[in-house]
């Protein structure tokens, strides 16, 4: 791997926000004095991640209730036709 530094999205994103940050941040190594707001940033994406997995998942469970309703529906349907 070459000598030159990866950059990464979220790195262009704080050089398009704020140019002065981005080079206090990457050239002069000066540390933000926000980092407790950022690590609480940091937990409401993960917190909203886990939410959209969960939604996700129980967006199948649904499609697959609906399925079994179906093929239930059907299935009863079939029978009383059947047998009259």
């Amino acid at each position: 791997m070459s000598q030159d530094r990866l950059i990464r999205a979220s790195e262009i994103g704080q050089y398009v926000f704020c140019q002065r940050a981005w080079w206090l941040a990457r050239v002069m190594n000066v540390p933000s004095t926000n980092v407790g707001e950022m690590k609480a940033g940091a937990a409401a994406h993960r917190q909203h991640g886990r939410r959209v997995i969960w939604a996700a998942r129980a967006r199948q469970a649904g499609m697959a209730l609906l399925a079994v309703a179906l093929l239930l529906l059907l299935t009863t349907l079939w029978l009383l036709i059947r047998g009259s």
